[in-house]
């Protein structure tokens, strides 16, 4: 789906970084308008659950714009209301390292107040938390059918995000028959394990929901979540080792194919632009 850059916010927050929102819809445009950002958050939620066994970490921005006097007569509090999830896409920067994408979900009927100027705030999410309805299928849309590999499963519930974003793989777990990092290089565990399709079926209507398939598939060992514009998977346990992280990482496309392997010096999860730690739970993210 073709998306158009509408708007362009920005502002230099109180500890010197430069904020930059981008927002994206389906309808062409050839001409970007400014708005003025008034304030920008970015946070990791994870629902009820408690703090240390959370598998699915979704993310989220709070963003406050100002609707100005000269603003576009189009632009108002009803502006980023959408039928669809996905009409409205919002990229967001800091000191130009890509922080969030994800879409805006408007949930509570917009009422116009009073006139111009005054604020507007727009919620945009990961998309994580709707995969709870959707049913797996492959990264085309196609059910799964015989033996397939961890990762096509998972980039398949990923998939319906619709984002397209890199899927990164920190896990340097081997079964002893598997090509380990030694041997290639690239290969990871979940491209070398697979599951029959009956794994991943319900009942005899059709397969598990996307969110409960990553549950199942992560819940042992993994967490997942969106962090400088892709997918992260991170095995918890490598995170908590008494030696440190082993990040030795395999990226791949949203389709889960043109593999590149990264060993990263640092031994440790970069979580912030400029901040080196190792997280194990969700307030270290």
């Amino acid at each position: 789906m073709a998306y158009y850059l509408h708007y362009i916010s920005q502002f230099n927050n109180q500890i010197g970084q430069y904020v930059e929102v981008e927002f994206y819809n389906t309808t062409f445009n050839d001409t970007a308008e400014n708005l003025p950002l008034v304030s920008f958050k970015h946070e990791y939620i994870n629902g009820d659950q408690d703090k240390f066994t959370p598998v699915i970490i979704g993310s989220r921005c709070i963003i406050q714009v100002r609707a100005k006097h000269d603003s576009a007569d189009a632009l108002n509090n009803e502006t980023f209301y959408a039928n669809a999830y996905d009409d409205w896409k919002v990229i967001a920067y800091v000191d130009a390292i890509k922080v969030f994408e994800g879409f805006i979900t408007m949930d509570v009927e917009p009422y116009v107040l009073k006139d111009k100027p005054y604020n507007i705030v727009i919620t945009a999410t990961d998309g994580l938390g709707l995969l709870k309805n959707v049913p797996l299928t492959d990264v085309s849309g196609v059910d799964f059918v015989g033996r397939n590999s961890l990762l096509e499963y998972i980039c398949g519930a990923l998939k319906k995000t619709n984002l397209d974003l890199n899927v990164r793989i920190c896990l340097n777990w081997f079964n002893a028959g598997q090509d380990d990092r030694f041997d290639v290089g690239s290969p990871d565990m979940l491209t070398q394990t697979t599951l029959h399709h009956r794994s991943m079926l319900e009942d005899v209507n059709g397969f598990y929901d996307c969110y409960t398939a990553l549950e199942r598939l992560l819940g042992k060992w993994g967490v997942l979540f969106q962090w400088k514009g892709r997918w992260v998977i991170s095995n918890r346990a490598e995170l908590m080792g008494s030696g440190g992280p082993n990040q030795y990482y395999t990226e791949y496309d949203s389709n889960g194919i043109s593999p590149v392997a990264v060993l990263d010096l640092t031994g440790v999860q970069h979580v912030a632009k400029d901040l080196n730690i190792a997280p194990v739970n969700l307030d270290q993210l």
